[in-house]
């Protein structure tokens, strides 16, 4: 077989293979990073070899990530930058649930797949209803009531009655602390069709797997200042907060930094073996009498051997003179 022959069977494959590619932005996305890696790298091998090597490489080495594909499905062209990287790990780190849950108001809830690392809920589920008008309720809940913040979801509609999603939640701190079995336990709400004019509300309980994170710290001291990093590495991301110290004055100003005249650090960025990724939290922290938290959230970084933390100046923007280490410690117990 020659060259040109083989050239156009690769090409007719790859177009078979991806021929859905726009509907699924973060896997196109990975595709196209990856092709440009072997423009700059293999620009010497013959063109057919290169087809057929990058479409093994995409089928084969990215199998695991398409093993459930509950939530990658879910990015969207607005916030791939957000939650693209993110949800792409969870179809890889995410375990399979398969529970599924009849009840007699006339539906059927499974629970496809979680991720629970202890700071956060993840969990992808089919809702199916004899009639139109069921829906998932924003969240879930525990075992005691306590509610979850609900931080991302996403849904779509399988047909009139069944609606395909997933929800991310946050767990209060020491939620899973007690918990030895490898599992917590959670409450899901299903909103019905009213009846007589009132909403009726259903709770399904489900157990999801717990995975243990690791723990990661760092400190340093400054000429203005102090910083104390906590964070946890999952499955899925880098996530915590710095806690910024001695540095009188400027909680208040980070707070109100758009009128501040003074400089102070305002996030962080994360240095993983050269590779810089940016802080995904844009919310404040606590603030104490003593300083204030900034918290952090990084997608999970090619390589974990050598980890930093950059401090970001509100004026003067990032002080690479000022990075310092984060190391792993321990698994949370």
């Amino acid at each position: 077989m020659n060259d040109e022959r083989l050239d156009r069977q690769i090409h007719a494959a790859l177009g078979d293979c991806f021929a859905q590619i726009d509907k699924r932005p973060s896997q196109k996305s990975r595709i196209l990073s990856r092709a440009a890696e072997y423009e700059r790298g293999r620009r010497r091998a013959p063109a057919a070899l290169v087809l057929a090597t990058l479409l093994l490489t995409l089928l084969c080495g990215g199998a695991a990530a398409a093993k459930l594909g509950l939530f990658s499905r879910f990015v969207s062209q607005d916030a791939e930058w957000l939650s693209g990287e993110r949800l792409a790990h969870l179809d890889e780190a995410a375990q399979t649930v398969g529970e599924t849950v009849h009840a007699e108001e006339g539906f059927s809830l499974t629970l496809d797949a979680a991720y629970c690392d202890g700071d956060r809920l993840y969990f992808a589920y089919t809702l199916a209803g004899e009639t139109q008008g069921f829906a998932l309720g924003d969240g879930a809940a525990l075992e005691d009531g306590t509610r979850l913040t609900i931080w991302d979801r996403g849904d779509e509609a399988l047909d009139a009655n069944t609606t395909r999603g997933f929800q991310e939640v946050s767990l209060p701190d020491q939620a899973a602390a007690g918990e030895t079995d490898g599992a917590l336990r959670v409450v899901l709400t299903v909103l019905c069709p009213q009846a007589q004019g009132k909403p009726q509300f259903v709770k399904i309980p489900f157990t999801v797997p717990l995975t243990q994170p690791q723990r990661l710290t760092g400190e340093a001291a400054f000429a203005q200042y102090a910083a104390k990093a906590d964070l946890i590495l999952t499955g899925v991301e880098i996530s915590g907060e710095v806690m910024i110290s001695g540095a009188p004055g400027w909680a208040q100003r980070e707070e109100d930094r758009a009128d501040a005249d003074e400089d102070c650090v305002v996030s962080f960025q994360l240095i993983a073996d050269g590779e810089t990724l940016y802080n995904k939290d844009y919310t404040y922290g606590e603030r104490t009498e003593s300083g204030y938290s900034i918290p952090v959230r990084f997608d999970l970084p090619q390589s974990c051997e050598r980890l930093t933390l950059r401090p970001v100046y509100a004026i003067t923007g990032e002080a690479e003179g000022e990075d310092f280490a984060i190391e792993l410690t321990r698994k949370e117990q």
